[in-house]
């Protein structure tokens, strides 16, 4: 499926909650954090060295577990009645490695090799309202597009700029007073191949240039606290106070 298609579905999708969810939406507005955790859906991996030939090799990417990332961003949000639409614009960091093993006479070498990726990334949510409270749970789904600001470790010119990704949600909201907590939960599954292929290992090593043909997918866990903006405070402020007479 394109992400073409993908688009239209999720705009006729939200088209069509939202007019279910007839109530005036309630704007809120916040920050959060949180941490992923990355999985990487090898499709082909490269051998470590292009010149050697008839040597055999493996590669393998370390597991979701060990790949610990981070996540900081402004969420806002539009609160129906049953449907809340989000956004969590903010920096992405996802993190991974890779052991290439080459078997030669003389004993087998390990090599590796470190990944960093941050990314501005903006998430679009279209979240569901589960149970009559005001603290409730919720599932979803969510789209997102991020573009690579940074490099680390071994990454080099391996990683390509955009990236798209969509998935379920789900989640809990408790609302207090005059702020709420958001707890949320996901996987998002990479729909473009995340590295770039144009070079790969060069022969002594020095360029760690392509960690292979590879897809991102990534668990997250973040907290959000959320603010209600009241239309009618705003402009009540903006009145001029009467004149008493």
């Amino acid at each position: 499926m394109t992400l073409k298609k993908l688009f239209v579905i999720a705009v006729l999708a939200c088209s069509a909650l939202c007019s279910y969810s007839v109530d005036k939406p309630k704007f809120k507005l916040g920050i959060g954090g949180g941490i992923n955790f990355t999985k990487i859906a090898d499709k082909n991996t490269y051998p470590l060295y292009e010149a050697v030939a008839n040597t055999p090799y493996s590669s393998e990417f370390s597991g979701m577990g060990a790949n610990l990332g981070n996540q900081f961003f402004v969420h806002g949000g539009l609160v129906f009645n049953k449907l809340t639409l989000g956004l969590r614009p903010g920096l992405y960091t996802y993190k991974f490695k890779k052991t290439d093993a080459l078997s030669f006479s003389s004993g087998d070498s390990l090599f590796n090799s470190g990944f960093l990726a941050r990314y501005l990334n903006t998430p679009f949510d279209i979240k569901w309202k589960i149970g009559p409270g005001r603290d409730h749970l919720f599932i979803g789904a969510g789209f997102s597009y991020a573009y690579l600001l940074t490099r680390g470790g071994n990454a080099g010119n391996a990683l390509r700029g955009p990236r798209f990704s969509a998935g379920p949600l789900w989640g809990l909201n408790f609302h207090r007073k005059k702020f709420d907590i958001v707890f949320t939960s996901g996987f998002d599954f990479g729909l473009n191949q995340a590295s770039a292929t144009n070079s790969i290992y060069t022969p002594d090593g020095a360029n760690y240039l392509s960690p292979g043909k590879i897809k991102m997918h990534n668990l997250h866990f973040s907290l959000s606290l959320l603010f209600a903006i009241e239309k009618s405070g705003f402009r009540k402020s903006l009145e001029c106070p009467k004149i008493q007479r």
